[in-house]
């Protein structure tokens, strides 16, 4: 079964952009840059994933505005 992976491009009030560093440990390609993101679990939608992926990445919330 395939991995379904979510992922953000963050840019501020400033037009600087979000950009993050894999860990040591990760399996494909460790200490890369990457943005930030990760693996969509079955019950959540890939926005509710991305969401609370940056939040465990960088401790930031985000606020959805429709």
């Amino acid at each position: 079964m395939a991995k379904i992976v979510a992922k953000a491009l963050v840019r501020n009030s400033k037009g600087l952009y979000l950009v993050l560093y894999r860990g040591n440990t990760h399996p494909l390609f460790p200490g890369h840059t990457d943005f930030p993101g990760g693996e969509v679990e079955s019950e959540e939608t890939p926005e509710a994933a991305v969401a609370r992926e940056i939040q465990e990445e960088t401790g930031l919330s985000l606020i959805q505005i429709n």
